[in-house]
């Protein structure tokens, strides 16, 4: 009697694809996920894990390292049939933490087939394409190539002898071929998973929506989306429902001397760089290296003297010289005009919603405005001459993240500020905000600003950002400092070590729904994610070393509130008019009359007064900087 398919399946340790259109070609927010993701991903299945993504020739050479034979005979064949029939590929190991095996193809070598295979879909499945969109023309190609490499690979790795006899056992007969697992990323990646359904291949699917155009589409226009909101858009009035002109407008208000930076990083279609911001960058290196040179001349004026025995005089320390030349570099900072807005020439300038906006608001960077907006259209790099900073880089120089999205099913960026202990501005319409309302007892005191969209009108939404951004600028540097460390340190509840449990938990699930005459257990443990990761993991002789713990499991879903710090300290209260005379410890804005007795209560005996503490609380270090760097090097009160 011949044996099943399935039956010959062995779910112990399975082989995971995993296919997006941003693996090593970075053009959204999903490529950090992926790349974020592997290390932990690469230490569950090792060899076992390889990516799939498209080749985009002009970044692959600086994200992939190339592999000309591969060590599994499966891969081997399957690429030599995919070559065979004129398909273009990459294969080797993605230049990141983890080194994950990555198969990147040419979508251009099929392009060809592109109407075949638009036609096949539209009979197969109904799905109709429309006929100058490239971005839906590269996406069924690409979808086709993915599932006729999972095919082939299927098809090799049954003519192949999975285990040698050295690990053929009760638990892997001679027969028996590892699972497979397809894990697919958005839409992008999508024709792939429907194909393999219509195929009947015997691979597992996992489909991840990061976001979905419809729930863009219907936020962007005046549909009712959350709560009713019939009349929510978000151009009109906008300097009434703006707030970046409410901060302005407030700072200039109570003539604050804190002067705030807002960079807007988006990508856009530009020329060239403006001509003022390569001059800007100029002068400002020209200073800076003017600066050194004095410095150094100070130095050796310093150490001449006190190599004499003498205390120099600090009137003749900086030399006429030296007067004349720094002069003449602040001259050259001045300008006939007002500081450009944008960094870039822009394509279309007269139609860029974003530049449109800060017309509207008349936000022009003038002297008495204490916001200034710096637009810049284009992703961050180290290679740029403009912003030589990779986006790491730039968010642990800034002091505060803003993403107050209306519609974001999870959120990684204010997720990104928290791990480098940037705190952050996000919604409860966002995932991570809903995540972190759940966790933590008051979200502010960690650097956890959560604008309420769900409830509030847009009007008092916006109000309620400009207070929290008000705030956040009557802070004091140390009063920042100490918020950062505290926002640093809920960084191990984002590790993917723990977040990464809901990608185990599919994987299982998928094993599960699709093997299920494969799967012992009883029927009372359908929903058990303990036993789901064991099997992920494999046996208890095989090493775990993503870090995963069996009690982090059992504890994710019965997890208990960060509660509040031992201090949180509040924001001074602001006021008409300062008295200088009035006593400068009313500053720090009730520092302690503002405190919660079960939070201090809490961080007592977290710095080790005896006594039974329920939940977490953090480590306190409030008195020491980051050891990342706490804040910007050069902090004179600019946010």
């Amino acid at each position: 009697m011949p044996v099943s398919e399935h039956a010959q399946v062995d779910i112990t340790k399975p082989l995971l694809f995993e296919i997006a259109w941003e693996v090593a070609n970075k053009v959204g927010g999903i490529y950090t996920v992926i790349k974020s993701k592997a290390p932990v991903t690469c230490n569950e299945y090792g060899d076992r894990y390889c990516l799939i993504g498209p080749l985009s020739y002009k970044t692959a050479p600086m994200e992939v390292e190339a592999i000309t034979q591969p060590q599994s005979e499966a891969m081997k064949a399957t690429l030599d049939n995919l070559a065979q029939r004129g398909v273009k590929y990459l294969y080797g190991r993605w230049l990141i933490e983890g080194a994950p095996h990555v198969l990147l193809l040419d979508v251009s070598s099929a392009y060809h087939r592109m109407n075949e295979w638009k036609s096949d879909l539209w009979s197969i499945a109904g799905i109709p394409s429309p006929p100058d969109d490239r971005e839906t023309n590269e996406a069924i190609v690409f979808g086709y190539l993915v599932a006729w490499f999972l095919g082939e690979f299927l098809h090799q790795q049954q003519s192949l002898r999975s285990f040698p006899d050295s690990e053929v056992d009760d638990r892997h007969p001679p027969n028996t071929k590892p699972a497979i697992i397809a894990h697919f990323h958005e839409w992008l990646a999508g024709v792939a998973l429907v194909l393999l359904r219509k195929r009947a291949l015997n691979i597992a699917t996992i489909f991840t929506t990061h976001a979905t155009l419809l729930g863009r589409y219907l936020c962007a226009g005046d549909v009712d989306f959350y709560n009713n909101l019939k009349f929510f858009d978000v151009d009109a009035e906008a300097g009434k429902r703006g707030f970046i002109i409410g901060l302005n407008a407030r700072l200039k208000h109570y003539n604050s001397p804190v002067t705030v930076v807002a960079f807007i990083i988006m990508p856009a279609s530009t020329h060239s760089f403006t001509v003022d911001a390569l001059k800007g960058q100029a002068v400002m290196k020209q200073l800076k290296d003017t600066v050194t040179e004095i410095q150094d001349s100070i130095g050796s004026r310093i150490f001449d003297n006190a190599a004499r025995g003498k205390i120099p005089d600090a009137s003749h320390l900086v030399s006429d010289q030296d007067f004349v030349l720094l002069k003449r570099r602040i001259f050259a900072l001045k300008r006939d005009s007002l500081p450009p807005i944008v960094t870039h020439n822009m394509a279309d300038d007269k139609n860029d919603p974003i530049l449109n906006q800060m017309r509207q608001v008349k936000l022009f960077n003038a002297p008495e405005d204490r916001v200034k907006m710096i637009f810049h259209p284009e992703f961050l790099s180290s290679n740029s001459p403009l912003l030589g900073l990779d986006y790491e880089e730039f968010v642990r120089g800034c002091h505060l993240g803003v993403f107050p999205s209306y519609y974001e099913p999870w959120g990684y960026t204010p997720a990104e500020c928290t791990v480098m202990g940037v705190p952050s501005i996000t919604t409860n319409l966002s995932g991570f905000g809903c995540f972190m309302d759940e966790m933590i007892s008051h979200p502010p005191d960690y650097g956890i600003y959560i604008v309420d969209r769900r409830l509030k009108s847009v009007e008092e939404s916006c109000q309620q950002l400009a207070d929290y951004m008000m705030d956040f600028c009557q802070k004091s540097r140390r009063q920042r400092i100490n918020q950062r460390n505290r926002t640093e340190r809920l960084s191990d509840l984002l590790d993917w070590k723990r977040m990464g449990l809901e990608y185990v938990k599919a994987r299982w699930v998928a094993i599960r729904r699709k093997w299920p005459d494969i799967v012992a257990q009883h029927e009372t443990d359908l929903d058990s994610d303990e036993y789901g990761a064991e099997l992920q993991y494999g046996y208890e002789s095989d090493a775990n070393p993503s870090g995963l713990q069996r009690e982090d499991l059992t504890n994710l879903r019965y997890h208990q509130k960060v509660p509040r710090p031992a201090s949180a300290p509040g924001s001074p209260r602001i006021r008409e008019r300062i008295d200088e005379d009035e006593d400068v410890v009313d500053g720090t804005g009730g520092l302690f009359e503002d405190m919660d007795p079960v939070g201090l209560i809490e961080g007592l005996k977290a710095l080790g007064v005896k006594g039974t503490a329920k939940g977490y609380v953090p480590p306190v270090t409030e008195g020491r900087a980051s050891s990342t760097g706490d804040l910007n090097a050069n902090d004179h009160g600019s946010k």
